[in-house]
């Protein structure tokens, strides 16, 4: 029987939220109010990622843990399925988009929404986004697919990952992921510092996150029971802990650069992040709050929400601008952008999911009819 955790589920559509939330607020400095809360523990956007690359190698870990069978071909077609279809979608719907509203630019607006959706389009860059490889300018359409691309990468290669985990001791899986981390970024800081942060060296580097989520799941009833026969007070310092570690690069020397180097910040979110999945597996109050039927729904449609948010976003930013107030088409983006994922998790996730399968379903050979005995 397969196992889900709809706490999980709920925790990526948290971080989704987050990422939205980011993305809405970067558009422009004109509300103090929202500068002050975008530099706060609760939107940091880098770190919703590396939670998303821990929670889909522990997900994706769970039937190798589990010892069900399954042919590499499958297990790549139905990986390709559900993340490149609903990919492909939402990427022409953010090219239409962007011909249909994009200006250029808006004065007044930050370097960051200036610098999106202004890349002269081509058949060529248009190729390299559906082909879904190599490295190339994901600020042309939707800049959110960086994380995609990896995600993509290193699922392809997870099977061999889990060998790793599954023949080896824990502190053998995470030296060895630990060291492919530590080579990723030197070869990046070495060969393609100030390139594109989807190149190769960077997904070597984020393998380490799907190891560890591998490596929680192998190990999770024991450190559930651990977390769960805690005294409070013991659960409290490890949730200090993780929330410490996981907003490092926020209160620890933030003027020491050699402190932090991207790298570290990324291993310390980490760190954090496994404290948020066993807290949330091993508490009944935790559990309970992220089992709420709102929580739980945006769990479900994360995927798609982070898909579209950034499409929806400045098309209405370019359409409303001048119109009516920025904070206005920030309420209209959010309930647009749950909406269009809401859809999006029905009409294209769901029916993506479901092909997988109906690809990889074993074919019952037709049992050749017995003849029949004549009396």
């Amino acid at each position: 029987m397969s196992t889900r955790y709809e706490e999980l589920d709920s925790i990526r559509g948290l971080a989704a939220l987050v990422v939205v939330f980011c993305h809405l607020f970067a558009v422009t400095d004109m509300y103090a109010w929202a500068n002050f809360v975008k530099n706060t523990p609760f939107f940091m956007s880098h770190q919703a990622v590396m939670m998303f690359f821990v929670l889909s190698g522990f997900v994706l870990s769970l039937p190798f843990l589990q010892g069900k069978s399954q042919s590499y071909g499958s297990y790549a077609v139905r990986r390709i399925c559900r993340i490149y279809i609903p990919y492909l979608v939402t990427l022409l719907l953010a090219i239409l988009m962007r011909e249909l509203f994009s200006q250029g630019g808006i004065a007044g607006f930050t370097d960051w929404f200036n610098r999106l959706w202004v890349a002269p389009l081509s058949w060529e860059l248009v190729a390299q986004h559906v082909l879904f490889i190599g490295g190339y300018d994901t600020d042309a359409f939707n800049p959110v697919i960086w994380s995609l691309v990896h995600e993509m990468r290193i699922s392809l290669i997870f099977p061999l990952l889990m060998l790793l985990v599954v023949r080896y001791d824990w502190k053998i899986a995470l030296s060895a992921g630990f060291a492919l981390s530590c080579v990723g970024s030197l070869l990046h800081m070495k060969f393609a510092m100030g390139q594109i942060d989807m190149n190769y060296f960077m997904s070597v580097h984020y393998a380490f996150m799907f190891i560890i989520g591998a490596c929680l799941a192998k190990h999770r009833d024991r450190l559930i029971g651990l977390y769960r026969n805690s005294r409070s007070v013991h659960k409290l310092i490890v949730l200090a802990i993780g929330a410490a570690c996981y907003t490092y690069s926020l209160w620890f020397l933030p003027n020491v650069e050699a402190l932090h180097v991207r790298t570290l910040e990324e291993w310390m979110a980490c760190i954090g992040v496994s404290v948020f999945i066993i807290a949330a597996l091993g508490s009944s109050r935790i559990s309970s709050v992220l089992r709420i039927g709102a929580i739980s729904w945006i769990g479900r449609i994360s995927y798609s929400l982070y898909l579209v948010h950034f499409t929806v976003l400045f098309a209405l930013m370019y359409a409303l601008y001048g119109v009516v107030p920025v904070w206005s088409i920030w309420l209209v983006t959010l309930v647009v952008s749950i909406a269009a994922a809401s859809l999006s998790y029905l009409w294209i996730e769901v029916p993506s999911i479901r092909l997988g399968r109906s690809l990889t379903r074993p074919r019952i050979a037709a049992s050749p009819e017995r003849p029949k005995l004549t009396p």
